[in-house]
C-alpha cells in the first residue's frame, strides 16, 4: 500500500513489458520479492503484535519487504543487507530516492545515445562478452560524472547502478541453472537493438518512478553492511522484525552472479568489490575453509540442540555415498551456518536498546531424518544474551516445501514448521 492506503501499482507490469531482463527481476517486479520468509500480511500481524512507537530494525532485510509494509503505517524502519543487488533492489524501490533515481536516467538519458555497437553478435564463456562490456562500461563513465556533480560519490553510484542492474541481463552472456533463478556462464549476445531495449526499459523505469509517492512522515534508512561485523548505527533500536536466512544451501549470491560481477568489474564499485562478501553470507555454500575436520569446533557453538543436530548427523547411517556427504559438506555446512548466525545475532544484541521487543520469523527445514533445529537455537542464543522468549502458538503454523529445490519431495522432508519467536528484554 502506498502513503494513502492505496494498493501498490508501482512496477506492477514492468515485467511483462520487459522480457528481456532476468527472470530474477521478472520475479522481483511482480513479487516484490523471491525466496523469503515472510510475506506482508503476516508481517501486518507481527507489527500490530508489536505496536511500535519507534523505528523498526531489520538487520537481515534481503528485498526490503519490512520497509515496504511499515511505510504506509508510518512507521519509521532500518535496512541493512550485505548482498550488494540485494541491497540495490532496496535503493530502486525506496521512494526516499526519487530525485537520486531520476536523476541517474536523466544521466544516463544524455549518454546511451552516443554508444554505438561495434558488432551484431558475441558469443562468451565470461558472464560478459567484451562488446558488452565496452557498452556497460561507457554508460557508466559518462553517466557518473553527470550525477556527482550533484550528489556525493557513493550516493550517485548507488542511485546509477540501481537504475543499471535489472537491465544487465539484456547484455549478459548467461544460461539458465538448474532453477529459473540460478545462471551459468556462457552464451550468445545479439547487439541488435540493444539501444530501443534500452530506451524501452528506460522510459518504463522513469515512468514508474514518477508515480511514486515520496510524502512520508518518518525515516527509512537502507545500510549496505555485514552484520558479522560490528555496524556502527545513529541510535539504539527498541523493535526489530527480521528473518534470517535459511540452512537450505541457496547461494544468494550467485543468484546475482552477472549483476556482482558488474559491479565489481565493469563498474568497479570499491565498496562492492570485497572478495569477502560472498563467504560471509549466512547460509551460502561456500564452507571450504571447515571442510578439515580439524577445523570444525564444536566448543565454539554454544547451542547444544546444534551440537546434537550436528552429532546426529554424523552417526547417521545410510548409503555409503549419502555418509560421506554428511561428513564432507553437510556437517561443515550446518557448522559454518550456525556459528556465523550466532555470531551475526551477537552483533545484532549490541544495536538493540536495554528494553526492546521483536520478533524472527524461521522455517525449520530437514535434513536426513532430522529438523534443522533454528528456532530451538535462536531460542538457546537469545536466552543466553539475557532476553526473555514469551510463547504464542498462534504463530506456530505447518508448511510445505519451504526452500525444497524439489517440490515434488513428500513426507518428512516436505513437512517444515514456521515459527514467529517472540524476545523480549526488559532490563529496567
Amino acid at each position: 500500500m502506498d502513503d494513502n492506503g492505496n494498493k501498490p501499482k508501482l512496477y506492477s507490469s514492468v515485467a511483462a513489458e520487459l522480457p528481456f531482463i532476468r527472470p530474477i527481476y521478472r520475479t522481483l517486479f511482480s513479487r516484490r520479492r523471491t525466496y523469503a520468509a515472510f510475506d506482508r500480511t503476516q508481517l501486518a500481524t507481527l507489527l500490530e503484535k508489536l505496536a511500535p512507537t519507534g523505528p523498526v530494525l531489520d538487520p537481515m532485510s534481503g528485498y526490503g519487504i519490512l520497509a515496504e509494509v511499515c511505510r504506509p503505517q508510518g512507521i519509521a524502519t532500518c535496512s541493512i543487507e550485505l548482498n550488494p543487488p540485494s541491497y540495490l533492489w532496496q535503493i530502486l524501490l525506496s521512494p526516499d530516492n526519487k530525485d537520486g533515481l531520476t536523476a541517474a536516467i536523466h544521466a544516463l538519458e544524455n549518454s546511451y545515445h552516443h554508444i554505438k555497437s561495434k558488432k551484431e553478435v558475441e558469443s562468451s564463456d565470461s558472464w560478459f562478452p567484451k562488446e558488452s562490456e565496452r557498452i556497460l562500461s561507457q554508460l557508466w563513465e559518462k553517466a557518473l560524472p553527470i550525477l556527482e556533480k550533484s550528489y556525493r560519490k557513493d550516493y550517485a553510484e548507488d542511485m546509477l547502478s540501481a537504475i543499471l542492474l535489472p537491465f544487465l541481463g539484456r547484455l549478459s552472456s548467461y544460461s539458465a541453472g538448474v532453477i529459473n533463478i540460478q545462471v551459468k556462464k556462457g552464451g550468445v549476445i545479439f547487439y541488435r537493438d540493444w539501444s530501443i531495449d534500452f530506451k524501452k526499459y528506460i522510459y518504463i523505469m522513469k515512468e514508474q518512478i514518477q508515480k511514486t509517492n515520496t510524502q512520508s512522515k518518518v525515516q527509512h534508512t537502507i545500510l549496505f553492511g555485514n552484520v558479522l561485523d560490528d555496524i556502527v548505527v545513529d541510535k539504539k533500536f527498541s523493535y526489530m522484525v527480521t528473518s534470517p536466512p535459511y540452512p537450505n544451501m541457496r547461494d544468494y549470491y550467485a543468484f546475482f552472479f552477472p549483476e556482482n560481477y558488474a559491479l565489481e568489474n565493469i563498474f568497479r564499485i570499491t565498496r562492492f568489490n570485497n572478495i569477502n562478501i560472498r563467504s560471509n553470507m549466512i547460509g551460502g555454500t561456500i564452507v571450504s575453509e571447515f571442510k578439515k575436520k580439524n577445523t570444525i569446533n564444536h566448543d565454539a557453538l554454544s547451542s547444544e540442540y546444534v551440537k546434537k543436530f550436528l552429532t546426529d548427523l554424523r552417526l547417521w547411517k545410510g548409503e555409503k555415498h549419502s555418509m560421506y556427504d554428511n561428513i564432507s559438506y553437510y556437517i561443515p555446512y550446518y557448522y559454518s551456518y550456525f556459528l556465523h548466525l550466532e555470531r551475526a545475532y551477537k552483533n545484532i544484541e549490541k544495536m538493540l536498546s536495554h528494553n526492546f521487543d521483536c520478533f524472527i520469523v524461521v522455517v525449520n527445514n530437514t535434513a536426513r531424518k532430522f529438523t534443522i533445529p533454528v528456532d530451538k537455537f535462536i531460542e538457546e542464543t537469545w536466552t543466553n544474551l539475557g532476553c526473555q522468549i514469551p510463547k504464542d502458538e498462534t504463530l506456530t503454523t505447518e508448511r510445505a516445501h519451504v526452500g525444497s529445490i524439489n517440490p515434488r519431495v513428500v513426507g518428512f522432508k516436505a513437512r517444515h514448521t514456521e515459527y514467529a519467536i517472540r524476545i523480549t528484554r526488559n532490563a529496567s
